[in-house]
């Protein structure tokens, strides 16, 4: 068994995951692992084997990133698997502090790092990063903790994870909150660092929060009785708001960019409200097409 598999999942055509593995290959290399690239197969080559030989090339036609990752895991060889995102840039000691974070750690399951963003010219692309990576920015506390970082900086030892993709796919905010259900450990590590880079215009952003958060609700709706289903979907448009402003809340409190944090407050308020769209379309009416969406 090789010490650290790194997962990545694309559902973007090539190149958009070349400067994640440009942060990532060489220091993959010194720690002896693998990564596994989860991709559409849509304008991967040859190329990609000899510029990157450490990567394993998963093709899954048509599946949503939550899919490819679930697809992801049953191709992994490491000890510990690692993951982010194809618009993630890692910091150089990544693996490494990964792998230490786990040696240190042995009965934890997951260990969560710190995300910052990496794409600051744009007022929605800071609204939307503290939106949804706020709690995993620095400051962060070391050690124990009932929440981590999610897909963008997160590693678990391979035994927590599933060995067949999950139908529906892998979503890692769930599999945390059951991990954590059943007793078992969640560290954070705050010297595990990413950038999270991405921007996708103003209707861009507004949509990819609608289609992910339609995915999540028709995700956890599908654990549901339909009565439970069409409660959910009532009560998200009352509920949804509250939990936005404990939110911004807990942005608020990290003491940093405060200023910033109000000047884009109005556009994260915009964004919760697609946010809450979403998840009541998807408790009442299902996913449609929108994992498809999700980058």
């Amino acid at each position: 068994m090789l010490p650290l598999s790194v997962v990545v999942a694309t559902t973007q055509s090539w190149p958009e995951a070349r400067d994640c593995l440009d942060s990532l290959h060489d220091q993959v290399r010194e720690q002896g692992g693998e990564i596994v690239l989860a991709h559409r197969g849509d304008g991967f080559d040859a190329d990609l084997a000899r510029t990157y030989p450490l990567v394993t090339s998963v093709v899954a036609p048509g599946r949503s990133a939550n899919e490819l990752r679930g697809i992801a895991f049953e191709h992994v060889r490491g000890e510990i698997v690692a993951i982010t995102e194809d618009h993630c840039v890692v910091a150089p000691d990544w693996c490494r502090r990964h792998v230490e974070a786990h040696r240190r750690r042995p009965h934890a399951a997951a260990v969560g790092g710190a995300v910052e963003n990496g794409a600051c010219d744009h007022a929605i692309d800071w609204a939307a990063f503290f939106m949804a990576n706020a709690s995993a920015m620095l400051p962060l506390d070391d050690g124990p903790a009932k929440s981590i970082a999610a897909q963008a900086n997160v590693s678990y030892k391979r035994r927590f994870l599933p060995e067949r993709a999950p139908e529906g796919g892998f979503f890692e905010l769930d599999h945390n909150t059951q991990l954590r259900t059943r007793g078992e450990q969640l560290i954070v590590d705050p010297r595990i660092l990413a950038h999270h880079v991405q921007s996708l215009g103003f209707l861009g952003t507004c949509a990819i929060w609608f289609h992910a958060s339609r995915t999540w609700g028709a995700h956890d709706g599908a654990r549901r009785s339909p009565y439970g289903r069409g409660f959910r979907a009532l009560m998200t448009p009352l509920r949804h708001p509250v939990a936005i402003v404990r939110h911004l809340g807990k942005v608020w409190a990290k003491g940093r960019m405060r200023g910033r944090i109000v000047a884009v407050a109005p556009l994260m308020v915009l964004l919760g409200a697609c946010a809450t769209a979403g998840i009541a379309i998807g408790y009442a009416a299902g996913e449609g097409d929108s994992a498809r969406h999700i980058r």
